[in-house]
């Protein structure tokens, strides 16, 4: 951790040869450079920044109104974050945020308070006397502990979840689930007619969440099957890294 805590703007942009006013809107691809030029062990991953996005941020009037931003970062191999584009979101001088992505109390970049002085309400904005900053928190209304960092969008993904469609007999699959995961889905499902073409679309893309200790037999079924291409590549990705 101490050595993360020593990388500076200055070294990555010698190391990867990119100026770091050249990093805004390249999040995930100054992410993959720095993995590539060694800088740290771990992998340049995607997914949704959720936290305060300043209002004279690049990103603020495309995305305030979504209450998320896709975003690239690097997680370290031991389970850090390092993301050398946070500072895009906040509008401040370049600089390298590290940090546990289990956080809670973490300063708001943009004014300097913490997550919980800011106000429930979509959009609303610090409520600290005598604060006069721009800054707001996207995430309006959700649990302040949530973390900033959501890889994969899996968040949203849950809060997007319906139940599952009904039976198609005419896209049957031609293969089934087994043991605790056929039991598993059948949970989630609400029937045991099986898996459909259908089903197995809606299946791929629930959240990890509630796919749980599941995923990796459900994600393997259905790469085996051929239909790897319905999971999401970020959560892909996240089960079976670059094979």
């Amino acid at each position: 951790m101490q050595e993360l805590k020593n990388i500076t703007v200055k070294e990555i942009e010698q190391a990867i040869g990119i100026p770091a006013d050249d990093w805004k809107g390249n999040c995930h691809a100054i992410a993959c450079e720095v993995v590539k030029a060694g800088l740290v062990e771990g992998e340049a991953v995607y997914g949704h920044w959720r936290g305060p996005v300043a209002k004279t941020s690049i990103f603020y009037r495309e995305n305030s109104g979504l209450g998320i931003c896709r975003h690239g970062w690097v997680e370290t191999a031991d389970g850090f974050i390092l993301d050398p584009t946070r500072w895009v979101f906040e509008d401040t001088e370049p600089y390298i945020f590290i940090g546990d992505p289990e956080y809670d109390e973490m300063a708001c970049g943009i004014c300097g308070h913490l997550r919980d002085e800011h106000g429930n309400d979509f959009m609303a904005g610090c409520q600290v006397d005598g604060c006069n900053c721009d800054c707001f928190d996207p995430s309006g209304g959700i649990d302040r502990s949530s973390v900033d960092y959501d890889r994969g969008g899996n968040v949203f993904r849950k809060s997007m979840e319906r139940p599952a469609p009904e039976y198609n007999l005419e896209k049957r699959a031609a293969f089934e689930f087994s043991g605790g995961a056929k039991r598993f889905i059948e949970g989630l499902i609400g029937d045991s007619k099986g898996v459909c073409f259908d089903r197995l679309f809606w299946l791929a893309n629930l959240s990890t969440e509630t796919l749980g200790p599941y995923i990796d037999e459900i994600y393997q079924v259905i790469k085996d099957s051929g239909n790897m291409a319905l999971i999401p590549v970020d959560n892909y990705q996240m089960i079976f890294g670059d094979d």
